[in-house]
Parts: structure tokens; C-alpha cells; sequence
């Protein structure tokens, strides 16, 4: 159980975090999350999904999905993947080498 993630306790640190921050693009917020997780947590690897809903009309949401490790921080804003109107539209990898 020591090797365990509290999950309670990683949402009530974002949604604070969320409630004190003030971003213009979700790809921004996104990134700060997934680096907040892995500083604060003690993991190796995370991976972020966050989604708008009606963001855009016409589309269901839009939204962005990353993945970070410790061993490759990322310290630029660079989504795996975005999702717009329940299509994947774009990859980018990490950039990170």
C-alpha cells in the first residue's frame, strides 16, 4: 500500500491548483498538470487527458491528452494528441529528445 497513488488526494491538489491558476489554452493547463503530478506524487509516468466540452460548435468537446515521465520532462507546450469533434487531428511527440 506505501507504493500507492491516493487518487482523493491528487484530485483535491488539482482542483486547488485549477481553482488559483488562470490559463488561455487548455494545452497550457494540461501541461502544468502533468508536471504539478509527477513533482508532487512520486510517480515516473502520468498521462493527462483534459476536455472542453462545446468549445467549439458543432463539436462534441475538444480536448488534449499528454504523456510525461520524470526521465523526459517536457518544458514547452507539446500535446500528443488533440481531440476535436471525436476526431484525432494532430500527434506531436514530446519534446524532450
Amino acid at each position: 500500500m506505501a507504493e500507492t497513488l491516493n487518487y482523493k488526494t491528487v484530485a483535491k491538489r488539482l482542483i486547488a491548483f485549477v481553482q488559483e491558476s488562470k490559463f488561455n489554452l487548455v494545452e497550457t493547463l494540461v501541461e502544468r498538470i502533468a508536471n504539478l503530478i509527477l513533482a508532487e506524487f512520486g510517480v515516473e509516468w502520468v498521462r493527462v487527458t483534459l476536455s472542453k466540452p462545446g468549445a467549439i460548435r458543432g463539436s462534441r468537446d475538444v480536448g488534449v491528452t499528454i504523456e510525461r515521465t520524470r526521465a523526459r520532462p517536457c518544458r514547452r507546450v507539446a500535446p500528443k494528441i488533440i481531440h476535436a469533434a471525436g476526431l484525432r487531428r494532430r500527434r506531436q511527440q514530446c519534446c524532450a529528445p
